[in-house]
């Protein structure tokens, strides 16, 4: 997810995902890791990617996360 949303903030965005299925597993993408990391953290985000990233990076973020399937 990335933070820039048009319609909600972040944090609530992170939040009502969180809301509805617990076990949601939120990946925030950024370029402003350093502003608002903690705060994505706090919100309940896993890992935040910061941009620019590679192809590569984010698959790895993704499988760790998710696995293989």
């Amino acid at each position: 997810m990335d933070i820039m949303l048009p319609e909600m903030s972040w944090i609530d965005a992170t939040k009502k995902i969180l809301e509805k299925d617990p076990d949601a597993k939120i990946v925030s993408v950024t370029a402003f890791e350093q502003k608002v990391g903690k705060d994505l953290l706090e919100a309940g985000a896993l890992k935040i990617v910061e941009k620019p990233f590679t192809r590569k990076k984010l698959i790895g973020v993704v499988e760790k996360y998710l696995g293989e399937h």
